[in-house]
């Protein structure tokens, strides 16, 4: 049988006509022949049967399947038993019995549907076959096979495999048959191995052939029992398990039982022989029943032994039986084959035992047949079946046993103790390191990990459990159980301290029937003494005195008490506190307390009394002295501390402020006083626009506005009264008003220009932009322009000149001569002319004349003349300045012509 997932596969040699066949879907043949195997399915959980079907002749069938869920089925059939043959491409396929019994394959895929099956074999029997899957699907198949006359490598189809074990022929009785088909079912290996007698005869020596593959490593381990004297033997180092032929007696090829050893072989991954040993414990007698891997890295072989003579490896804390029934159990190490455990399992005679175990779990389970009460036996509690002994007497029975293959381990340490103490315990051995407690049998999580674990104070009996190892492969527990035994109560102890140094202390306890005694205290102080003295006191006795009492065996907890020894106090320390107070300011000085002190004396020798009797007292002084302190306790008075102090006082009134009281507006001005004795800062302010800048003696102000401007003395104590300083802020004058004058004067005349007083202003300052100088310093002037310009006047006083007043003035001149004259030059006598000019520039009238006879008429710039001679005639241009040169013009004045003489 086999699971996978949830289903439970089992295969068996016959199946009734009348069995309850259920379709479950994949490969189904019912009813089938009577000749027929069955395979079942049935639900692990709830445990219904969910398939049941006929699978053909094959005897002793046996089944696994892969990792990837493909059901393997594997036995011997006849030709008669007419099993399920279907070709595979690409595999080995042999339709046909080759002659004898053969082996008989059978591959279904992850749906139960068959998509393989074939003979395999030749002439010769082979029988009693089982297989295993490895990580590759490569299918590992071991059983018995003979050899006839007529055998060959061919017709018996033996496979060599390159670099493998290979053995071509049967060697003597029955051998192994080994072989291997890869993924695709092409057959890569097939070979014999065996002796000069019979190997692996089921029908003779009680079991056949049994195969393992290492999850790991892939290596392959078969193991069977045999009579052959020559067989391979190969150590393959490490420690591993290793034996040569039996050289007993017993061991003679009879064929009997107590002719037998048992034999196992390893090969590698490339079908190698790597190990290969003889397996016997007794001198008589050796069988290998069945094999298994188990959880922790372990290999579990169930045999048979002579009883009598059968040689065990004992394990310290293990289960352990060195003689009783033929059943053996051995343990060894799976990767390195070494021995680690082996022990009967019973008291009387046993035969056919089994193994089981998984490699992910750490349990392993042996079963057998036996007779009589077959015990030791041990009930595990929890509701699991349990049978003391064999309810049938001497009848057969079948026995169980269950075991881990890790040890609990050994615990040591104090495990009575009292109530309030500690106990360390100690564990060892069992599966080693790490070690884990815990506070019940099964289950929680460990509380501590490590092999000493030192309890707390205990006040109650406690249970705890450790175990050893880890993870998959953590050992039982073992229950470890603390009696606490309860202690009595504590004393009740006092003492007269406070003492003084020198005195005697006198400790007390309360009186305890049985109990001794036992003191504890400063200075390495012990006593066994009830009631305990030290004499001379010294201050080194001070500190926590402790007491217990045993009574029975068993110490109480401790009792304290303190004792106080005091000596005079010491003199205090500094005196905290300011040490120049303002008078009459309330003060407060400290100082840090003196061990041992009960009160405080504060004196002053100035003007004041402190008031206080601890660590601090307030004080409110108002002359300098002295403070003083001193500490006191029942032992005496301490020598004093002082602190001096100087009193201070609000700083007095500044003196006058120096400075000019009638500043200019924005002018920086410096102010300053004279230092005040004891003022540690001034403040200076000022009324008016402006801010004072200094904060010492002096500041410096630039009004813009007129104001007071005072100083305070401060220091810590406060500030004094103000001295002040009245500032008057002076202006430049103002723009003078219009200037008074003629604007349109004639160059070269001397006019006279004056303003209104500007109110403030000390001078005046007069200009001129034109010709001519102005004469005049106050709100008058004198000028003689020569050429047109500006006249100014600016006031002026000590704070500066006020913009200037001005008057535009635009001089005038003559005319200029005028132009030529514009007219005829020649006219007739006494015939009308007009004369003419350009208008001179700035001429107001015109003066025309002419010398020769006749008399111009007109004023401005042309005239009109009648000439009755020739003559000159001129225009002079003039204004309220002048007359201009003159222009002229000669005039020539025609006639007309004399009457004409006689005509000739």
């Amino acid at each position: 049988m086999t699971t996978f997932g949830n289903t439970l596969h089992i295969v068996g040699e016959r199946v009734s006509q009348d069995a309850p066949f259920v379709n479950g879907g994949g490969f189904y043949v019912a009813p089938p022949s009577n000749n027929h195997a069955l395979w079942a399915r049935f639900n692990i959980t709830t445990g219904a049967l969910e398939h049941l079907t006929g699978i053909g002749g094959i005897r002793k069938p046996s089944i696994e399947i892969s990792s990837g869920g493909n059901v393997g089925i594997i036995g011997h059939a006849y030709s008669f038993d007419n099993p399920y043959v279907v070709n595979r491409a690409g595999a080995f396929n042999q339709p046909t019995n080759g002659g004898s019994t053969d082996m008989f394959f059978m591959l279904f895929n992850s749906s139960f549907v068959q998509s393989w099956g074939t003979f395999l074999g030749g002439p010769a029997p082979q029988e009693s076959f089982m297989f295993r899957f490895d990580n590759s699907n490569n299918i590992v198949f071991i059983g018995e096979s003979s050899w006839f006359g007529a055998s060959t490598p061919a017709t018996e189809r033996l496979v060599q495999r390159p670099g493998a074990y290979y053995q071509s022929a049967g060697a003597g009785g029955v051998d192994v048959l080994l072989g291997m088909f890869n993924a695709s079912g092409s057959l890569i290996w097939n070979t014999l191995y065996g002796g000069d007698n019979s190997d692996a005869r089921w029908a003779q020596q009680g079991g056949y052939a049994k195969l393992l593959i290492d999850p790991t490593t892939q290596e392959i381990l078969m193991f069977w029992n045999t009579t052959s004297t020559n067989l391979p033997v190969l150590n393959g180092g490490g420690g591993a398990y290793y034996k040569t032929v039996p050289t007993h007696a017993s061991f003679n090829g009879s064929g009997s039982f107590w002719n037998y050893a048992a034999y196992f072989a390893k090969f590698n991954t490339a079908g190698a022989l790597s190990h290969a040993s003889y397996w016997y414990n007794s001198t008589n007698g050796d069988l290998i029943h069945d094999v298994t891997f188990g959880g922790c890295n372990k290999l579990y072989i169930a045999g048979r032994t002579d009883f009598a003579s059968a040689t065990t490896i004992p394990l310290a804390g293990g289960f352990n039986l060195a003689t009783g029934g033929q059943v053996i159990a051995m343990q060894m190490n799976r990767s390195a084959l070494n021995a680690e455990w082996s022990s009967s399992l019973s008291n009387n005679p046993g035969y056919g035992p089994s193994v089981a175990g998984r490699t992910d779990n750490p349990r392993v389970y042996f079963a057998s047949e036996g007779y009589d009460n077959v015990g030791p036996t041990v009930d595990p509690g929890g509701g699991a079946y349990y049978q003391s002994s064999n309810v049938n007497g001497t009848s057969a029975n079948f026995m169980i046993w269950q075991l881990h293959p890790t040890l609990p381990p050994d615990v040591t340490g104090t495990t009575t103790i009292c109530q309030g103490q500690t106990t360390t315990l100690t564990a060892s051995n069992g599966a080693g390191a790490p070690y884990n407690w815990y506070t019940t049998a099964s289950g929680g999580t460990s509380f501590f990990t490590g092999a000493v674990y030192t309890t707390p104070a205990l006040v109650s009996n406690t249970t705890y459990y450790v175990s050893s190892g880890t993870g998959l492969c953590a050992s039982p527990r073992t229950q470890v159980d603390i009696t606490v035994n309860p202690g009595p109560a504590a004393p009740t102890i006092s003492s007269n301290s406070p003492v003084c140094v020198g005195g005697t202390l006198n400790l007390t306890s309360n009186t305890i029937a049985g109990a001794t005694y036992s003191w504890t205290g400063p200075s390495s102080f012990s006593s066994s003494a009830e009631d305990p003295t030290r004499s001379p006191v010294t201050l080194a006795m001070a500190g926590t005195y402790s007491c217990t009492v045993t009574v029975a065996g068993c110490t109480s907890s401790a009792a304290t008490t303190s004792v106080i020894v005091n000596n005079a106090p010491a003199t205090p320390g500094a005196i905290s506190g300011t040490t120049t107070p303002c008078s009459g300011t309330a003060q407060s000085y400290s100082i840090t307390a003196v061990p041992g002190a009960t009160s405080y004396t504060w004196a002053y020798s100035g003007g004041g009394t402190p008031s206080g009797t601890g660590t601090t007292a307030s004080l409110t002084p108002t002359s300098n002295g002295t403070l003083t302190v001193t500490a006191t306790n029942a032992c005496g008075t301490s020598s004093s501390a002082s602190l001096a102090i100087t009193v201070s006082n609000t700083p007095a009134t500044p003196g006058a402020i120096s400075g000019t009281a009638n500043p200019c507006l924005g002018t920086a001005q410096s102010y300053s006083i004279t230092a005040v004795p004891g003022a540690t800062s001034y403040t200076w302010a000022y009324s008016g626009g402006g801010t004072p800048v200094g904060g010492g003696t002096s500041a410096t102000l630039t009004p813009t506005s007129s104001g007071t401007l005072t100083v305070t003395a401060t220091n810590a104590c406060g500030t004094s009264a103000a001295t002040s300083l009245a500032i008057t802020v002076g202006n430049a004058p103002a723009t003078p008003g219009t200037i008074s004058g003629t604007t349109t004067p004639c160059s070269g005349t001397a006019q006279s220009y004056s303003i209104t007083a500007v109110p403030g202003a000390t001078s005046y300052t007069w200009a001129y932009s034109g010709g001519g100088t102005p004469v005049g310093g106050g709100t008058s002037a004198t000028l003689t322009p020569t050429s047109s310009g500006t006249l100014t006047v600016t006031a002026t006083n000590a704070c500066g000149t006020s913009s200037s007043a001005s008057l535009t003035i635009t001089v005038g001149n003559a005319p200029a001569t005028p132009g030529a004259i514009s007219g005829t030059a020649n006219p007739c006598s006494g015939t009308a002319q007009s004369y003419s000019i350009t208008a001179v520039t700035g001429a107001t009238s015109y003066t025309w004349a002419y010398s020769g006879g006749g008399t111009p008429v007109g004023g401005g710039t042309s005239a009109t003349l009648t000439p009755t001679s020739s003559g000159t005639l001129t225009v002079t241009a003039t204004n309220a300045c002048g007359t201009s040169s003159s222009a002229s013009l000669a005039i020539t004045v025609g006639n007309a012509p004399t009457t004409p003489g006689v005509i000739w």
